[in-house]
């Protein structure tokens, strides 16, 4: 299988592309500029083709960049964290996407913290994480949820509402 440098397929994929994206309001901010470099450690890493053209930036006010990118089965959350030479990648397929979002979690033992991001569906309002015996709450706004805490392991479950 390839991963698109550039865009992947002809009118009818992009239009399925822009169909995927139009259920998360992340999906409906303006096309960033993913960086070039980037791509290029990236190539090879994803087996399906994706949609750099199509990637859209995710706003999260913590250190480092994060993005949305469609594939023609999948969305991903791809991290660029600050000041590392990192990059993370999560993906869900289509209707995984659809019916509970993709999520990014970044465990960093140096500053012994967790870093949540999710890209939700339309119309949900919270996001109920279970690490262990704790559940916390947390917002969602404009499809989007952050959260950073010093619980050093992945969530157990997420819980969209």
């Amino acid at each position: 299988m390839a991963v698109c440098l550039t865009s992947c397929g002809g009118e009818s994929q992009s239009r399925q592309l822009a169909s995927l994206l139009s259920h998360f309001a992340v999906g409906r901010e303006p096309r960033g500029d993913f960086p070039l470099v980037d791509r290029r450690n990236l190539f090879g890493a994803l087996g399906f083709n994706v949609d750099w053209e199509g990637a859209r930036r995710v706003p999260v006010h913590r250190s480092g960049t994060y993005w949305l990118v469609p594939g023609t089965a999948h969305l991903c959350i791809v991290a660029v964290p600050g000041g590392s030479q990192s990059v993370g990648v999560v993906c869900a397929d289509k209707d995984q996407a659809l019916h509970h979002g993709v999520m990014y979690t970044r465990l960093d033992q140096r500053s012994e913290s967790r870093l949540m991001v999710g890209v939700v569906p339309e119309g949900v309002r919270a996001a109920m994480v279970r690490t262990g015996d704790s559940v916390e709450g947390v917002k969602v706004h404009d499809g989007l949820f952050v959260r950073l805490d010093s619980v050093m392991r992945p969530p157990d479950v997420v819980i969209l509402r």
